[in-house]
């Protein structure tokens, strides 16, 4: 893998502002459901491309190895209250 960054955020933000390919997702729920969507546009809105989402208190991880390619850039749209999103991200393909 390229020298991949992680990226923890706790609301809706963009993850980079051109090309990428998302590797991982991790999110981990609060009391309630929380979800993230990732787009394919450098602000809300575009072509949702991949997602994950965790149950209260639960957490679930998403990976691809060979990274998904967003040739836009990366949004993330984030659901739940007091979440922790960590989406794992590089300009390099794998």
């Amino acid at each position: 893998m390229p020298a991949a960054q992680p990226l923890s955020i706790a609301a809706s933000a963009p993850v980079s502002a051109g090309p990428a390919y998302v590797y991982e997702i991790y999110v981990e729920a609060g009391a309630d459901v929380a979800t993230v969507e990732l787009a394919n546009q450098a602000t809300s809105g575009g072509t949702r491309l991949l997602g994950a989402r965790a149950g209260a208190n639960g957490q679930t991880t998403r990976s691809f190895p060979k990274g998904a390619y967003f040739d836009t850039a990366v949004y993330a749209t984030v659901t739940g209250t007091a979440p922790v999103i960590e989406i794992v991200w590089s300009k390099e393909p794998a």
